[in-house]
């Protein structure tokens, strides 16, 4: 826990400490009604096919090379079923995966804002919690009745594995910070990096296909700008990890017997275009709040390590969401928009934690209220409708 702070900033208090308890427990039953809904009863959604490949794995019966590629979430499922001797269903285990990614997320981002003793600390624990809730601020909802296709989406309650993401991505995210700081980084940083790159990519590859690029970029500027760059980490705790378990992942979904066809295609907005209109306009509603702190904030943005590379990740991943699909019938399927999605949530994590560190914070807080009050919105059309988008 201690590489993830910062450590310009004191160390956590006994309050911070009981503070990150009660956001992890209010997160808990903030989500876990949305997904008894959604996950135990008839919707539109990813858990059932989810469920049925950990069953497959349970029987030991074969399951698709795209999901053997990244199976996490199949061997956990498979794992509570098993450690409980089948008290805890697979059903009743992707509630709890779900639940407990999102009061994980909260928690850590709790820790990782910056705060003031006081309200400060009450303020970091209600903007974490907010994140959670988060999503496009969907105005056009009156227009088309859409509040998740054509934007980028936030919060998603249809999909398993990039909410499961959204810890390990935070946390490794954070330990990233450490890349642009002067002096070498010890041997257990560079490992806890390398564990949470793998394990991220073992839920779902979309936070390595625009982290590792993202990355790049910002160490290729330092390298130019002579800034301090600390190359160990970034090689042995991001690149080689990274690099070896997507090759890996290429091999089992295209490459081996009974793999998938079609592979990656350049189809530039093939993909969004299917679903919805008013693209451009729903890119910036989606952005709305990391686009605010740039306007307001330019030089703080241009200083801050954290947010620049959050922005160069979710540029990275709307590339990915507007010009890539996958080859043949999973075309439409859409799974380029999840590296964006990712990217995104750790956008606006930067942003928030900007906000707390500079003036003017409330005026921008504001933008982000709106983010919120549109994941309200969303939220309750999610548990009172069997459609997501």
């Amino acid at each position: 826990m201690k590489q993830l702070l910062d450590s310009q900033r004191p160390p956590l208090t006994r309050r911070d400490v009981w503070i990150t308890l009660l956001v992890m427990a209010l997160s808990a039953l903030i989500f876990l009604p949305i997904y008894r809904v959604r996950i135990l009863t008839p919707t539109d959604n990813d858990y059932g096919s989810h469920i049925l490949f950990a069953q497959q794995l349970l029987l030991g019966d074969p399951i698709p090379a795209h999901i053997l590629a990244h199976p996490l979430l199949q061997l956990c499922l498979a794992g509570l079923v098993w450690l409980s001797r089948s008290v805890i269903s697979l059903w009743d285990g992707m509630v709890l995966s779900q639940v407990a990614s999102h009061a994980l997320t909260a928690g850590l981002l709790y820790v990782w804002l910056p705060k003031t003793p006081g309200r400060g600390q009450w303020l970091a624990a209600g903007l974490a919690l907010g994140l959670g809730l988060a999503a496009p601020v969907m105005l056009l909802v009156l227009a088309d009745g859409q509040y998740y296709f054509g934007y980028i989406g936030l919060a998603s309650y249809h999909n398993p594995t990039v909410i499961l993401l959204r810890p390990l991505a935070l946390a490794s995210f954070i330990l990233a910070e450490r890349v642009w700081r002067p002096g070498p980084s010890s041997a257990g940083l560079k490992l806890g990096a390398a564990v949470l790159v793998v394990l991220s990519a073992l839920i779902k590859p979309s936070y390595i296909f625009i982290m590792l690029p993202a990355l790049a970029l910002l160490a290729a500027y330092r390298l130019w700008k002579q800034q301090p760059l600390e190359l160990g980490l970034l090689a042995w705790g991001y690149f080689v990890p990274g690099v070896l378990v997507l090759a890996v992942q290429g091999l089992v979904t295209y490459l081996l017997p009974g793999a998938e066809e079609g592979g990656i295609v350049f189809a530039p907005l093939a993909v969004e275009a299917a679903f919805s209109d008013h693209l451009l306009a729903k890119f910036l509603l989606s952005i709305l709040f990391p686009l605010a702190v740039w306007l307001v904030q330019p030089r703080a943005t241009r200083q801050d390590g954290a947010w620049l590379l959050a922005g160069l990740a979710f540029l990275v991943g709307a590339a990915q969401m507007y010009l890539l699909g996958e080859g043949g019938e999973r075309l439409l399927h859409g799974n380029f928009r999840w590296g964006a999605q990712i990217g995104l949530f750790l956008w606006l994590a930067a942003s928030l934690r900007l906000c707390l560190a500079h003036k003017p914070a409330r005026p921008l807080l504001w933008v982000y209220l709106a983010h919120v009050a549109a994941g309200l919105a969303y939220y309750a059309y999610c548990i009172t409708t069997a459609a997501y988008g």
